[in-house]
């Protein structure tokens, strides 16, 4: 699952899971836990994917959020029509720990995920309600334990539009990173002829600190150039 911006029409792309992730638990969170993965887990790590998602077969779902375009994305995999035109919505998560383990945040934002993936469901193959069913497979201890419940298009319709209510702080966010700052950023220059190679050095160390969310401590002597270099 990956949210990613695409500047050239000024879209967030974001998968329902990762939607609920967003909301649920207040950031960007890169869960490598995958449908049916079985060297799944639940560590995170708040970061922003780069590579835009593979939507050619996804079910789509598109709005206008804080002036930015915005695409929820599912991916039909789990989705089944049955005889009475009923559609059902299952995702399987492997996990590598006994299922007594899982913590109801973990659950909510299955659940709502499922229920956002029924809404959008519902809004490209229509029906008045769909069948949702989150199962989790404990691998390492061979057990099994499935959520379920009925959704109905009202019902997810209220859902979806409460959790894109509380997105639209983020979508904000990363939509003036990425049209307004990083463009600010870019025409930056440092502004001596000359950079010392100790700069150079923590230059790049606190580039890779942003990227990847982490604290960098610096000691250096009066004079060195650490604030224009940080800078």
């Amino acid at each position: 699952m990956s949210a990613y911006f695409d500047t050239f029409t000024n879209t967030l792309y974001i998968s329902a899971y990762e939607l609920c992730s967003y909301v649920l638990r207040g950031g960007s969170v890169d869960n490598a836990m995958e449908y049916g993965n079985k060297a799944g887990c639940t560590v995170v790590s708040h970061r922003l994917h780069e590579s835009k998602p593979n939507i050619v077969d996804a079910y789509t779902y598109s709005t206008v959020c804080e002036g930015y375009n915005l695409t929820v994305y599912t991916y039909p995999e789990g989705i089944r029509k049955e005889d009475n035109g009923v559609y059902t919505f299952e995702k399987v998560y492997t996990v590598p720990y006994s299922i007594d383990k899982i913590e109801n945040g973990e659950l909510d934002i299955a659940i709502n995920a499922a229920i956002c993936s029924s809404h959008i469901v519902m809004h490209q193959l229509g029906g008045n309600y769909v069948e949702i069913r989150v199962v989790y497979f404990g691998e390492k201890h061979d057990e099994e334990r499935s959520f379920g419940q009925r959704c109905y298009r009202e019902e997810a319709n209220v859902c979806f539009e409460n959790l894109v209510d509380m997105l639209a702080p983020f979508v904000k966010i990363i939509g003036d990173r990425h049209t307004k700052c990083l463009p600010q950023l870019k025409s930056l220059h440092f502004p001596f002829k000359d950079v010392r190679e100790s700069q150079r050095e923590f230059i790049l160390d606190t580039f890779r600190a942003i990227r990847t969310h982490k604290r960098l401590i610096v000691q250096a002597p009066t004079g060195t150039g650490k604030t224009m270099a940080s800078v």
